[in-house]
């Protein structure tokens, strides 16, 4: 609904949120920035970055749980220490299992287009060969030339 009153606050946000044709030149010139950025520094990691860092943050994790569980004796405080540590890589592991799902589908995506698009192929050369269809696609064609032009050129050469 558009605003009646330009004074209600409402009003204002409404108008906030049009972009002038200025915000949106700026806004396209910094996500191309944003994509060429990114770009090349997939290209120099040779992955993705979130795996990239997701890599480099286990890592580190490894190395601190180390170091916290080596500074606490056994006991009970030993055993929440290492609660603490499994509950966190139970939650990275379902990451990894929902990543890994996720390759999965996609493969299995692909996988379905092609036979679909080999499927498609063969009903349309089937198709092909149906007796209505092969007369549109192929028509006989009457060959040689007509009564009619027989007769002209036979004038025109006095044969007959």
């Amino acid at each position: 609904m558009r605003c009646k009153n330009p004074a209600q606050s409402n009003c204002r946000n409404e108008r906030s949120l049009v972009l002038t044709k200025m915000q949106l030149e700026e806004i396209k010139q910094l996500l191309q920035q944003m994509a060429a950025e990114s770009a090349e520094l997939k290209a120099a990691v040779g992955s993705t970055l979130t795996d990239v860092v997701a890599e480099w943050l286990i890592h580190q994790y490894v190395v601190a749980a180390r170091e916290q569980l080596a500074a606490v004796p056994n006991g009970s405080e030993r055993w929440k220490l290492l609660r603490i540590t499994a509950n966190d890589l139970v939650a990275l592991r379902r990451g990894d299992h929902s990543a890994a799902r996720l390759t999965l589908e996609r493969e299995r995506l692909v996988f379905e287009r092609a036979c679909v698009e080999r499927n498609k192929e063969a009903e349309f050369w089937e198709w092909t060969k149906r007796p209505e269809i092969k007369r549109k696609l192929w028509p006989k064609k009457r060959g040689g030339l007509t009564k009619k032009a027989l007769k002209e050129i036979e004038r025109a050469m006095k044969i007959f």
